[in-house]
């Protein structure tokens, strides 16, 4: 029996957006300027330091009357964002200015749109702010997906980190390939019930 493939976090929402679009029938939108949200602010009287979530494209699909757009975004910014990594946003379509309609979701500051977001060590975690987040929150924490953890955090006990006197992060945490199908089917069923 071969051994299952392990990827980073990023990588399984990448392959999760991509079998969205492909189960759905979906289309990828460029959008005209990149998106930028707001998820960090160490800023104070004196000098500015914000991290932001970047969104340059959205998968819209169609869940039986619904429209969706599904966003992939990623860390930009200055240090605030550094304990960050990546994220998967949804916007429900209520009108006829998608693209509109799409930048104006995406915008919303830290992590407002956002169904799941994933950590730069690769921890993956749900801000309340939306109703489909919490629903899939629901659904990971019956479903158990530590099963889909292919590799835990690994940290050397030879350097410290600066920043936050933790060991230095050598390995971030890696997911099994079978959490694509999963998280795919998990999204589609909860956008289906709102």
């Amino acid at each position: 029996m071969s051994k299952e493939e392990v990827l980073l976090a990023k990588e399984i929402f990448e392959k999760t957006l991509e079998l969205i679009k492909i189960t759905l029938n979906g289309a990828t939108v460029m959008l005209p300027n990149e998106i930028l949200a707001k998820i960090a602010d160490d800023s104070d009287w004196h000098r500015t330091r914000i991290g932001y979530s970047k969104y340059k494209s959205f998968v819209l699909v169609t869940i039986g009357k619904k429209r969706w757009a599904i966003a992939l975004g990623e860390k930009y910014g200055q240090y605030p964002a550094a304990p960050y990594n990546c994220d998967l946003a949804v916007i429900k379509i209520t009108g006829n200015n998608v693209i509109k309609i799409v930048q104006e979701g995406l915008g919303a500051d830290y992590f407002q749109n956002s169904i799941l977001f994933a950590m730069a060590k690769g921890s993956l975690g749900f801000m309340d702010g939306s109703s489909v987040a919490r629903r899939l929150f629901q659904i990971f924490r019956q479903e158990s997906i530590g099963k889909f953890v292919g590799q835990g955090l690994k940290k050397s006990h030879e350097f410290i980190d600066p920043s936050t006197l933790d060991y230095l992060v050598t390995e971030e945490i890696k997911y099994k390939e079978s959490f694509i199908p999963f998280l795919k089917d998990k999204i589609i069923l909860v956008l289906s019930e709102q």
